[in-house]
């Protein structure tokens, strides 16, 4: 199942680009995303490309299991996300690692910065794929669902933080 935004910045694509995943950003965000208990970032290292830069957050899901499900999973929602920005490309590709369902669960995408009169626009892709018989896909309805709602909130957070800066 595929999920696509878009989301307009009325800053440059260079100033936007240059507070990527920055403190203050990912600070402002803590503790204000719908259904993410935790983000924390591991690792920021240059690389792979040599024009390139690779970040790893360990995130953890604030969201009621059913009772089933936490039989299988335990109390906790866990995982790894991981991106890399190609500064040439102007695209971050990522993909999620689940503490659970590996092999079963892909979570995968990428964000274009594609320049406009008024900035840039951040043009989303999120590709999900559960492997569960049944209901697979009623759970991919469900996560994109609680994505889409978690992208709305993250986008009102970066808006207000680049208001503050020059457009540049």
């Amino acid at each position: 199942m595929k999920l696509e935004l878009v989301h307009s910045f009325p800053v440059t694509r260079a100033v936007y680009e240059s507070k990527i995943n920055c403190p203050e950003i990912l600070q402002m965000c803590e503790g204000k995303l719908p259904y993410l208990k935790s983000r924390n970032l591991v690792e920021s290292k240059d690389g792979p490309g040599p024009d390139e830069h690779t970040w790893r957050f360990r995130c953890e899901a604030d969201y009621k299991l059913p009772e089933a499900a936490k039989k299988a999973l335990g109390d906790k929602l866990g995982w790894f996300e991981e991106s890399v920005f190609d500064r040439k490309q102007h695209r971050i590709r990522f993909w999620v690692e689940p503490d659970f369902f590996k092999g079963r669960y892909r979570c995968e995408g990428e964000q274009l910065f594609v320049e406009t009169d008024e900035g840039f626009d951040r043009v989303m892709t999120v590709e999900l794929e559960v492997g569960v018989l049944l209901v697979g896909r009623i759970v991919e309805k469900h996560i994109l669902e609680r994505l889409k709602e978690t992208y709305a909130v993250e986008y009102e957070i970066q808006k207000s933080f680049f208001a503050k800066l020059p457009k540049g």
